[in-house]
């Protein structure tokens, strides 16, 4: 054999060898997207192929095609047999990323275990938590932040992606770990912009767009705030509403509108002071009562004697305010706490006997005595026994306290009668209704 014959020899058993390589890699890349954990485990014991191997156009692995479809054994073999799970694809794809995209709850358990990067992210700037948040995968949301995932760490946020699409559990679960409601797109959209920005159903599409904005607003976003296009998030809702493409976007439009309508008035301080007193969840009811300034809220806290000028509610707001507020921050079997100053008030002048009535009539300070009317006396008399010597002592304890919070009287000015009507706001007196209450209580 000449030389020349030699090395030709050579090269055909070598291209053999490499061919036979690539045969053993295709095998395994394709029994490990299709699930034949015997023909793997084969495999993998001969010890004669790369675990780590690929022969696909887009590099994609075994450990790619098993976290993709969904096979949580193959996965475990690959993995003890030293598969690199931080291995990418030509689109950055880890195998993290597409058990999260896909919903493989074991699997994406298995490889966090192994040491996956739970911030690698794809040639779009996506981790495995936006691709979980898209899909609506809520169990998956949980175990990528508990393995620290970053809530903002994509380019475009899971917090935009989850709005977008629908999914109000996702979006919840985001909040609470501290997503950025103020983060845009590269168009400059907010999370509550995209709720109305989606013009197909999609196989992802969570169907809770009006829980979304709710839970957005909760969140204090900026119902304000003004995209690229110079449009808030209301307007460009009511545009998606009357010229959407498709009967999804209009009914994704028409459920944004809705809540925004409501919200459109209250102010980012108002929903912070609620965030911050743990009544954020009931943002609507006072939205509803009436309630726009955190000022509002502030006055009837410190309990201001001119409130009545300061602040848009009446009195019969703040009342249901107080409410809303008293009711939120019960605790059963605990009764709803008054302020000291009112409490002090009423032991002062022997009243202390109907802190009960006083806290079913939505009172908690000394300025919320003042807004009481004949009525809800009635009231108190009819359903709880108050007594008249009671109310004698509630009118006079009455005309103390107006003296008290309208401050020392100008000079030559007489005290007592004319109390009353000097004061901005009066006990609402109902014609008639005195002398009924008195006359018909002993």
């Amino acid at each position: 054999m000449s030389g020349s014959d030699y090395e030709e020899t050579l090269d055909e058993e070598e291209e053999e060898d490499e061919q036979e390589e690539h045969t053993l890699e295709d095998q395994l890349i394709e029994a490990a997207g299709a699930g034949r954990l015997i023909e793997v485990d084969r495999l993998i014991a001969e010890g004669v192929v790369d675990v780590d191997g690929t022969t696909r156009e887009d590099h994609s692995r075994a450990l790619h095609l098993s976290a993709q479809n969904g096979r949580p054994l193959v996965t475990n073999s690959l993995i003890r047999a030293g598969a690199d799970v931080n291995a990418t694809n030509d689109g950055g794809d880890t195998p993290l990323i597409l058990a999260s995209l896909n919903g493989h709850g074991s699997i994406v358990d298995a490889l966090l275990k192994s040491g996956a990067n739970v911030h690698a992210t794809d040639q779009f700037g996506s981790c495995a938590l936006f691709y979980a948040s898209r899909q609506g995968h809520c169990g998956l949301v949980d175990a990528l932040l508990k393995a620290g995932a970053d809530v903002n760490g994509s380019r475009v946020t899971a917090l935009l992606i989850a709005s977008r699409f629908g999914h109000a559990s996702a979006v919840v679960k985001l909040l609470q770990a501290g997503a950025d409601v103020t983060a845009t797109d590269d168009d400059g959209n907010t999370a509550l912009h995209r709720c109305a920005l989606e013009t197909t159903p999609a196989a992802v599409y969570g169907g809770q767009t009006g829980q979304v904005v709710e839970a957005l607003v909760a969140a204090c976003a900026d119902i304000e705030a003004l995209n690229k296009n110079g449009l808030t998030p209301l307007e460009l809702a009511h545009n998606g509403l009357a010229n959407g493409t498709s009967e999804w976007q209009k009914l994704r439009c028409r459920e944004t509108v809705e809540v925004l309508e409501v919200a459109k008035d209250m102010t980012t301080g108002l929903r912070r002071w609620l965030m911050a007193a743990g009544l954020a969840e009931q943002w609507k009811e006072f939205a509803r009562l009436g309630a726009k300034e955190k000022e509002d809220i502030e006055m009837i806290e410190r309990d201001d004697v001119r409130r009545d000028k300061g602040s848009s509610l009446t009195p019969i707001q703040v009342n249901r305010l107080f409410r809303a507020m008293a009711q939120c921050a019960e605790r059963p079997g605990e009764p709803l706490a008054m302020g000291d100053k009112f409490e002090s008030f009423l032991h002062a002048h022997r009243l202390d006997d109907y802190c009960a009535h006083f806290r079913v009539l939505g009172v908690a300070f000394e300025r919320d005595l003042l807004d009481i009317t004949d009525a809800q006396l009635t009231l108190m008399v009819e359903r709880h026994g108050l007594k008249i010597l009671d109310r004698r002592r509630f009118d006079k304890a009455m005309v103390l306290l107006r003296r008290k919070l309208a401050g020392p009287h100008p000079p030559g000015e007489e005290s007592g009668a004319g109390e009353e009507e000097r004061h901005p706001i009066r006990v609402k007196k109902e014609r008639g209704g005195a002398g009924e209450l008195g006359g018909g209580s002993e």
